[in-house]
């Protein structure tokens, strides 16, 4: 991705910029902290023989631990996102298995 963002940055005109640069979702600052999260923790996802499995819920805990996400709603509301996020990407995988 960085090559694509340096390519960007050297953009004399809209059209410079590769297509999928101009067309990406940009995350607002709400959305930003929970896509790290899924980001970092998606790496601790078990296999089993049906394939993926989701992200452990210890591992979530952990993750809020050390980024010292302390109050118990703003807890809460991580997990439940972070368990939409992974949620849609099991059904993804599950539904183009070949």
């Amino acid at each position: 991705m960085d090559f694509l963002l340096e390519i960007a940055a050297g953009a004399e005109t809209e059209e410079d910029i590769p297509q999928c640069l101009r067309t990406r979702p940009v995350l607002n600052q709400f959305q930003e902290p929970i896509y790290t999260m899924y980001r970092d923790l998606s790496g601790s996802r078990g296999f089993a023989s049906s394939g993926v499995l989701e992200i452990p819920y210890h591992v979530k805990v952990l993750w809020l631990d050390e980024n010292e996400v302390d109050d118990k709603d703003d807890r809460r509301n991580y997990l439940i996102l972070l368990a939409t996020l992974d949620g849609a990407y099991l059904k993804h995988y599950y539904d183009n298995r070949g």
